[in-house]
């Protein structure tokens, strides 16, 4: 254990020292009125358990914009005419289709109803919770370091 007062690791006293009750030294227990001497226990850290529980989250389908497209040639209709079906702008469509954008769960769900794809789907969503000492959550608690070979 270390001095309050100096930070050397020494045999350590209780003591009242300007009205504050601190573990000190011998040395710095002079500036002060002692009180008792300080019995240390061997304490092994406790290391904060990590939890993870799984939630059900929507997400756009990965292929999102092969399926957009299947659809598109299989009605046999251009970027221009498919894009006035489905109320979008042609340049929108493109992006949709080349995966330059991903749709909102909103569009991807009209998208689903107008088209009969399946284009959301659940995915499990990963929420950590830490026990110990602090309630916060730090990245290092969620990454998983690869060992290079």
């Amino acid at each position: 254990m270390n001095c309050d007062m100096c930070g050397r690791e020494a045999e350590m006293f209780k003591a009242v020292i300007e009205g504050s009750e601190m573990s000190v030294c011998s040395e710095c227990a002079k500036y002060g009125h002692v009180v008792g001497k300080l019995q240390i226990e061997a304490v092994e850290p406790k290391r904060p358990q990590i939890q993870a529980k799984a939630e059900a989250v929507e997400a756009v389908v990965n292929n999102f914009g092969q399926l957009l497209k299947r659809k598109r040639e299989q009605l046999g209709l251009s970027q221009k005419e498919f894009a006035k079906k489905i109320a979008e702008k042609e340049s929108t469509l493109h992006k949709l289709e080349t995966g330059t954008i991903a749709p909102q769960i909103e569009r991807a769900r009209k998208l689903e109803k107008m088209l009969g794809l399946k284009l959301v789907e659940e995915v499990q969503d990963m929420q950590f919770s830490r026990k110990g000492s602090s309630a916060v959550v730090t990245l290092g608690d969620m990454v998983k370091i690869k060992k290079r070979r």
